[in-house]
């Protein structure tokens, strides 16, 4: 909002009230106004806020995934042989054919709760 507007709400609010003041003392008010919201108050205003530290998540695979992928693995590896290698343990499969390069990737999708 700029100085102007504010001033002239600050004008009009008083004059509702029944406190006329001049538009002077309404632009000085709007001035005071804003820099006053740049101004933080309380005793951590000027203390960074401390970073928490965020736990470690470890995934949890289940079994059936870990059995499908452990079959897609076997089927790829034997019939693709060193050109098939694992990205990601549980979770992705890269096949090089020729020049194209491959990924497959394992995702379960649960029941919401």
């Amino acid at each position: 909002m700029t100085l102007e507007k504010l001033a002239r709400q600050i004008f009009d609010e008083c004059a509702k009230e029944g406190e006329p003041i001049t538009m002077e003392e309404a632009q000085e008010m709007a001035q005071m106004e804003i820099n006053a919201k740049g101004i933080k108050i309380g005793a951590r205003a000027t203390e960074p806020k401390a970073e928490k530290e965020k736990k470690q998540r470890i995934a949890q695979v289940s079994a059936e995934k870990m059995a499908l992928f452990s079959l897609l693995w076997e089927g790829l590896s034997n019939f693709y042989g060193e050109n098939a290698q694992i990205s990601k343990q549980n979770k992705e499969i890269s096949v090089q054919i020729g020049e194209k390069s491959f990924k497959i990737d394992v995702i379960e999708h649960r029941k919401k709760l």
